[in-house]
């Protein structure tokens, strides 16, 4: 396939990759890949639970928007899984699991009376841990003097 071919029917108009069989992403992080130069995309995993509680759309729809921010800072996130749970007199608890390639998981809890704030808390955590992961992995040649 030449560049500006038509795309191969398997594929939505728009939404072909250079290199077959790989998938973009929905358009914004398309877009993204596209200005990086990157176009290969790994599959990741969002797994979300609730315990004691409905998960609504919008609820699920925010989880979802801030887990997005922790693969800008980490590419090697294989699987996510948040559970999310009402306690019957402190607010919510939330998890969040990071299964990372090469590493043991990575967990982050957070407690708080408002679900959002206990889940901006626990991406908070999960993206601090990786980031310090992420630092000892760049200087692990290079320490410091």
């Amino acid at each position: 396939m030449t560049h500006g071919a038509a795309a191969p029917a398997a594929f939505p108009a728009g939404r072909a990759c250079r290199s077959l069989p790989c998938t973009m992403p929905d358009p914004p992080q398309a877009a993204e890949l596209r200005r990086r130069g990157t176009h290969k995309v790994r599959s990741m995993q969002v797994n979300i639970t609730a315990k004691h509680m409905d998960l609504t759309g919008p609820i699920e729809a925010y989880i979802r928007q801030k887990v997005d921010r922790i693969t800008r800072h980490f590419d090697r996130v294989q699987q996510i899984t948040m559970v999310v749970e009402k306690e019957p007199r402190h607010g919510f608890h939330v998890e969040l699991i990071l299964d990372i390639e090469g590493h043991d998981d990575f967990i982050a809890n957070s407690r708080h009376e408002d679900l959002y704030a206990a889940i901006d808390l626990v991406v908070d955590r999960g993206v601090r841990q990786l980031t310090d992961h992420k630092e000892k992995v760049r200087n692990h040649h290079h320490p410091e003097a």
